[in-house]
C-alpha cells in the first residue's frame, strides 16, 4: 500500500474528523433547542418534522465543513469531488436499482412468511417530507464518505484499498444508530461498497446518491423497514414474526443477510456496468 508522509490525501480525512463533530455536533444541538426538545427526547420517536429539521442541520453541516476543507485545506473545487457532469441516465438507474430491490426484498419476506402485511396509509405531506429527509440523507453522506473521503483515500492508496477503507468508515459512523450490531456492521461494509464503486470508476456522485436516496426511501417510507435502526413513518405497515437475520429484526431490511445478498449482487453488476466508463487518466493518486 502506498501511503505518504502526513501531509498525504490520507492525513486529510483525520484533520476533518475533529471539526465535523464539533460543527456538526454544534448545528444538531442548536436544532434540538429550536424544536423545543432535549437530548432526552432523542431516545424516543421524532415527528416526521422533527427528523427532518435536524437532518437538515446535520446536512448544512456536513456540507459546511467539507467545502471548507476541500477548498482551504485541499485546494480543490466543490464539483472535482463528483459533480463536474449531471448525469440523468445515472439518477434514473439509482432510483430504479433501489427500488426494485427493495420491492423484491419485500415480497421475498412477505411470501416466506418472514414478514406480514398489517395495512397502508397514504398521507402526501409526510410522503413529502420523508423524500426531503431521504435526500438530505443520501447527499450529505455520499458528499462526506465518497466525495471527500474516497477522494482524498484514493489520492495516497490503491483505488480498491481506498475502497475498502472509506467502506469500514462508512460502516463506523453508523455506530450510534439502534440496533446496530456485527452484522448490520458487515452489511453497511458492503452498502459502502455498493455505494462506492461506481465512483471510482466515473469519479461522478449522482449514480450513488440516486441508489442511496432510493434505497433508504423504499425501505423505510414506502415498505416499511427501519432504516438503519431508525423509524419512518410508511405507506406499507407490516410486522415481523420474529427477528432475526433474515428480515433484519430492528436495524431493518439492511441488516438482513437477504440484503447482503442482494448487494453482492448488485456490486457485480455495478462493477461491469461502470468499469467501461473510467476516465481516461488513471486518479489512483489524486491531488
Amino acid at each position: 500500500m502506498h501511503i505518504t508522509p502526513v501531509n498525504g490525501n490520507w492525513w486529510r480525512v483525520f484533520k476533518l474528523v475533529i471539526p465535523y463533530f464539533v460543527i456538526v455536533g454544534g448545528l444538531q444541538i442548536a436544532a434540538i433547542y429550536l424544536l423545543g426538545l432535549h437530548f432526552d427526547d432523542l431516545g424516543g420517536s421524532l415527528t416526521a418534522h422533527q427528523t427532518l429539521v435536524v437532518m437538515l442541520f446535520t446536512a448544512a453541516g456536513t456540507f459546511l465543513v467539507v467545502w471548507l476543507f476541500r477548498k482551504y485545506v485541499d485546494r480543490g473545487t466543490f464539483a472535482s469531488m463528483g459533480f463536474e457532469e449531471f448525469r440523468v441516465w445515472d439518477l434514473l438507474w439509482g432510483i430504479l436499482i433501489g427500488g426494485v430491490i427493495m420491492a423484491l426484498g419485500y415480497l421475498i419476506l412477505v411470501e416466506s412468511g418472514e414478514i406480514t402485511y398489517l395495512n397502508s396509509s397514504f398521507v402526501p405531506i409526510e410522503i413529502f417530507v420523508n423524500i426531503l429527509f431521504c435526500v438530505l440523507v443520501a447527499f450529505s453522506e455520499e458528499l462526506l464518505m465518497r466525495g471527500y473521503i474516497l477522494t482524498n483515500l484514493m489520492g495516497s492508496m490503491n483505488r480498491y484499498q481506498a475502497l475498502a477503507v472509506s467502506s469500514c468508515l462508512f460502516s463506523v459512523m453508523h455506530m450510534g444508530n439502534a440496533d446496530y450490531g456485527w452484522f448490520a456492521a458487515i452489511e453497511l461494509f458492503f452498502a459502502g461498497l455498493l455505494l462506492g464503486l461506481s465512483f471510482i470508476y466515473t469519479r461522478n456522485l449522482w449514480f450513488p446518491i440516486a441508489l442511496h436516496f432510493s434505497w433508504n426511501f423504499f425501505q423505510g417510507p414506502v415498505f416499511g423497514f427501519n432504516v438503519s435502526g431508525r423509524h419512518l413513518t410508511s405507506v406499507i405497515n407490516h410486522v415481523r414474526m420474529h427477528d432475526n437475520i433474515w428480515n433484519g429484526g430492528a436495524f431493518g431490511f439492511e441488516g438482513s443477510l437477504l440484503s447482503l445478498m442482494f448487494q453482492v449482487v448488485g456490486i457485480t453488476l455495478i462493477y461491469f456496468l461502470f468499469r467501461k466508463r473510467e476516465p481516461s487518466q488513471s486518479a489512483d493518486h489524486l491531488q
